[in-house]
C-alpha cells in the first residue's frame, strides 16, 4: 500500500501528547501557532500536533520537535478576548514527519500517515479484551476516570484505538506518552500500556498496604 503524504500546518505542544481518537482542548497563544490554525481553518481544518522535546522553548524549530505526531481535525475554534485561541481538536491518525515546507509565518511540514500492520482477528480480540480488563481494574482502584469513558472504550473494537484511548486518559509522564505514540508495532504498544497499567495498580496496592499497616500500629 502506497503511503499517503500531505502538507499540513503544525502546532507544537509543550506538555501534552495527543493520540489518535482523543478529543482535547488546547489554549493557543503563540503567534506562529495561531497563524497555523488560521491556515488550517481556511483549507481543510486539519492540523499536525507535535510534542516539543524541550517544553520551555518558546519558538521551537522542527528539529526540536518529536518526529511522530498526530494529524488532528479542528472541531471548534474560539478567539478569546486576551488574544489567545481556544481550540477543540480530535486526533485522527499517527503521522511521521518527512521534512519542513517553506513558510515564514508558521511551521508547515510534509508528513506521511503511518499504516499499522493489523493483528489477526482472534489475537486482536483477545488482546483488546485483556487491556480493557486491566483498565477496568485501574478505574475501580483509582476512581479517577469517569464511567462513561470506560463505556466508550469498551465499545471500541480495534485494539490500536483501545490502546490510544486508554493512554490519553492515564496520568503518565510526557516521555512515556510519547513512547506509546512512537511505537508503531501494535503488540509492542500494547505491552507498553499493559506495563504502565500494572505498575500503577501495583503502586496503589502497595500504598494501601502501607496505610493499613499504619492504621494498626
Amino acid at each position: 500500500m502506497a503511503l499517503l503524504k500531505f502538507n499540513h500546518p503544525v502546532i507544537p505542544l509543550r506538555d501534552l501528547v495527543v493520540f489518535p481518537g482523543g478529543v482535547t482542548t488546547l489554549f493557543v497563544g503563540r503567534a506562529r501557532s495561531i497563524k497555523a490554525l488560521t491556515e488550517a481553518m481556511s483549507v481543510d481544518k486539519k492540523i499536525v500536533l507535535l510534542t516539543q522535546s524541550n517544553p520551555s522553548e518558546d519558538d521551537p524549530k522542527l528539529k526540536t520537535l518529536n518526529k511522530i505526531g498526530t494529524l488532528a481535525s479542528i472541531l471548534q475554534l474560539i478567539k478569546l478576548p486576551d488574544g489567545n485561541v481556544k481550540v477543540l481538536v480530535e486526533g485522527i491518525q499517527r503521522i511521521k514527519v518527512l521534512g519542513e515546507v517553506e513558510s515564514s509565518d508558521y511551521l508547515k511540514i510534509q508528513c506521511e500517515v503511518i499504516n499499522e500492520e493489523p493483528l489477526n482477528t482472534k489475537d486482536e480480540a483477545n488482546l483488546s479484551n485483556f487491556i480493557k480488563a486491566k483498565f477496568t481494574d485501574y478505574i475501580k482502584l483509582t476512581k479517577k476516570v469517569a464511567p462513561e469513558v470506560l463505556a466508550t472504550i469498551d465499545a471500541l473494537d480495534e485494539v490500536s484505538r483501545v490502546i490510544d484511548s486508554i493512554a490519553s486518559h492515564l496520568p503518565i509522564q510526557i516521555e512515556k506518552a510519547q513512547e506509546i505514540l512512537d511505537t508503531q508495532d501494535v503488540q509492542l504498544r500494547a505491552d507498553l500500556l499493559i506495563g504502565l497499567l500494572e505498575s500503577q495498580i501495583d503502586a496503589i496496592d502497595v500504598d494501601r498496604k502501607i496505610q493499613i499497616g499504619r492504621a494498626h500500629v
